[in-house]
């Protein structure tokens, strides 16, 4: 080891010592230990492999105690994104726009435009939000989720023409793609039908609006919200066993939701 070298160890361990002494007598804040930039990869693959596993209370603690310092945009992309679905949505919005605003633009920026936008309707910012979906809509027009966004400001505003016809994009770019084999964009094409329905409801065609949500619980009858809403529909309507019908769907799935695992102790 050279002479120079150990002088900057002693250096360095000298500064550490001095920083927890300070700390220890209460003349310092405490902060988390510095990470280098070279071990984020091993942070954010951590972080990654939680998000995935619905772990999102993992994510976010293995970050948030960096959150107060500057971030790699990956890293601050990933830390909003356990936020988000979380609900944590004004906490998790300023890392999705530092993130968003990183150059070079990372290579997810489409999936995170698209997850800002939703945390920004959350928070009803609806311009914003706005801006985010058409931001997303020119590099992902075949996503179906972003007229939904769009539909269901437009719905918001009170513009029923901008919602029927957000709505029902969403609605052929769903089924679309669940026809192509993405058997999950059936749920996203309900919810798309339910949200039809209010714009039916808003126009005073509740006829209209049974047909929605009937095919809303055809397609995916796991959506409860659908089927309480249709109960509603038939009730106003004055059509006793039909509205009967649909509780007897909502709880019949519900149960479903909330069996226990094939082989868990009842």
């Amino acid at each position: 080891m050279t002479t120079r070298s150990t002088t900057c160890r002693a250096a360095a361990l000298g500064a550490a010592l001095l920083l927890a002494a300070l700390a220890s007598c209460g003349e310092v804040a405490d902060s988390p230990p510095p990470v280098p930039f070279a071990d984020w990869s091993g942070v954010d693959a951590a972080v990654e492999q939680m998000i995935v596993a619905g772990d999102l209370q993992g994510a976010i603690e293995r970050i948030e105690p960096f959150a107060g310092r500057p971030l790699p945009p990956h890293t601050e992309l990933l830390f909003a994104t356990a936020l988000h679905g979380a609900k944590r949505y004004g906490a998790a919005e300023p890392h999705f726009a530092r993130a968003l605003a990183a150059e070079p633009p990372l290579p997810e920026r489409a999936g995170g435009l698209h997850l800002h936008a939703w945390c920004l309707f959350q928070l009803g910012r609806l311009d914003e939000a706005r801006a985010r979906f058409e931001e997303h809509a020119l590099l992902d027009p075949e996503e179906g989720d972003t007229p939904l966004g769009l539909g269901r400001i437009a719905l918001a505003e009170g513009d029923l023409v901008g919602a029927r016809r957000e709505l029902e994009r969403a609605v052929a770019l769903h089924r679309a793609a669940s026809e192509s084999g993405r058997a999950d964009r059936r749920a996203e094409g309900a919810r798309a039908l339910a949200f039809l329905a209010d714009v039916e409801l808003a126009e005073g065609n509740a006829p209209a609006a049974r047909q929605a949500l009937e095919a809303s619980v055809t397609s995916y009858p796991f959506h409860l919200g659908a089927w309480s809403k249709l109960h509603e529909v038939c009730v106003e309507l004055g059509d006793a066993a039909g509205a009967e019908k649909a509780l007897e769907g909502r709880a019949h799935f519900e149960g479903l939701l909330n069996a226990p695992p094939d082989g868990e102790a009842q």
